[in-house]
């Protein structure tokens, strides 16, 4: 399971690498455009209309997921980094947790 879940990462990894690249946004507006030069020249049929819907919904279903795996990743690298400065600075540790007091008192 641990496998998988590694191989899992790194798939959803790398597809959000090439999903963000410059060359993806061209091909995927050449395919926007090309669909509608074909569309327009056979009469925009309601079955075109759909192919596009569904391809549409798909792919924005997925990129969510793929989106917030790699959203998360960096939070999470982020926050590491954070902590290991917090570390690092004496007496931060005091100074932060006199201001979650704070926080929670509602000041």
């Amino acid at each position: 399971m641990d496998k998988m879940y590694k191989k899992g990462s790194e798939v959803l990894s790398v597809t959000a690498d090439k999903i963000g690249s410059t060359y993806t946004f061209i091909v995927v507006l050449v395919m926007i455009l090309g669909w509608f030069i074909y569309g327009g020249l056979s009469g925009y049929q309601q079955t075109w209309f759909d192919i596009i819907d569904m391809t549409i919904f798909i792919t924005n279903f997925l990129m969510i997921f793929i989106l917030q795996r790699s959203q998360n990743a960096d939070t999470e690298a982020l926050q590491s980094k954070l902590d290991e400065l917090i570390d690092n600075v004496q007496g931060a540790r005091e100074s932060k947790k006199s201001l979650e007091k704070q926080k929670k008192k509602g000041n």
